[in-house]
């Protein structure tokens, strides 16, 4: 018999604390069904035969767009997240900060970007699992992806083992100097 507790020996992704691009939107029941299919049916960009400089050019002119329309305070799906936020992020969901308002609704629509070159726009459903407090006493939740491409889950798994490698090897250096 395992003494390993449930929660820790049914988690099927790693996971790591840092900070994101985040958008989160809280979503009501009856919209789970669309945004499913509208997430799960995204195309990937197929930039073959563009240049790689004016690929970068153009994702530029789509961040700075991006960044004005927030600041405008426009609300519109698809805007880039431009606001960094403290996050705990796995291949099966992430734990996000969040206000009192939001804390009612299940359903919550989850737009972050992966750092890299190019960075990766990533958009979720996911349900909410837990209610928690940040280590400052904050209010925050935890979302389980309901709805999330293979190659966006993979991009997540990635960046999480990335993340984990690099702090390993920090730690590793200064132990060794």
């Amino acid at each position: 018999m395992s003494t390993v507790p449930n929660a820790i020996r049914e988690r099927d992704y790693f996971r790591v604390d840092t900070e994101l691009p985040l958008r989160i939107k809280p979503v009501r029941e009856e919209e789970r069904a669309r945004l499913e299919g509208s997430i799960l049916q995204r195309e990937p960009v197929d930039v073959e035969g563009l240049d790689p400089q004016l690929a970068l050019w153009l994702d530029r002119i789509e961040s700075k767009i991006d960044n004005l329309i927030v600041h405008l305070g426009l609300d519109f799906d698809g805007v880039r997240p431009t606001r960094p936020v403290a996050v705990t992020l796995s291949g099966g969901g992430i734990s996000v900060p969040s206000p009192p308002a939001e804390s009612g609704h299940s359903l919550h629509l989850v737009d972050f970007e992966l750092p890299g070159s190019p960075a990766r726009s990533v958009r979720a459903l996911g349900e909410v699992v837990a209610n928690r407090k940040t280590a400052e006493g904050n209010p925050a939740i935890a979302l389980r992806f309901t709805a999330i491409t293979a190659e966006d889950r993979d991009a997540i798994v990635r960046f999480t083992l990335d993340v984990e490698r690099s702090r390993v090897r920090s730690r590793a250096e200064r132990r060794d100097t």
